[in-house]
C-alpha cells in the first residue's frame, strides 16, 4: 500500500481533502489512480527526526480533480478522500 507522511492526524470517518503539488506525490495518485486500488497509507512524521509514526490512517480516495491549468501547475490535483480504517505501518 503506498505511504503518504503527512504531519497531521487524521480520524476514521472523516473526509479530508489534499492538495497534490510534490512530484512524488503526484507520482503516486497517478500509480493508485491507474493500478485501480484508490486506497493509501497517511501516517504523521516527526518533523526533527523524520521517523514515521507506527500508526496510521488508511485514506480512499472518492473524487480527484486535476487542476494544473487553473493553478499554472503549482497543484496538480484536489482530492477528497475518506478516512476509511487504522493501520499499523510494519
Amino acid at each position: 500500500m503506498p505511504l503518504f507522511p503527512l504531519g497531521a492526524a487524521y480520524l476514521p470517518h472523516t473526509t479530508p481533502v489534499l492538495n497534490i503539488f510534490e512530484p512524488r506525490y503526484r507520482a503516486m495518485y497517478n500509480d493508485i489512480l491507474f493500478n485501480g486500488a484508490r486506497r493509501f497509507m497517511v501516517t504523521n512524521v516527526d518533523p526533527e527526526s523524520g521517523a514515521l509514526a507506527e500508526v496510521g490512517v488508511v485514506f480512499y480516495l472518492d473524487e480527484l480533480k486535476e487542476v494544473s491549468e487553473q493553478t499554472q501547475d503549482r497543484v496538480k490535483y484536489i482530492g477528497q478522500h475518506r478516512v476509511i480504517d487504522r493501520v499499523r505501518l510494519k
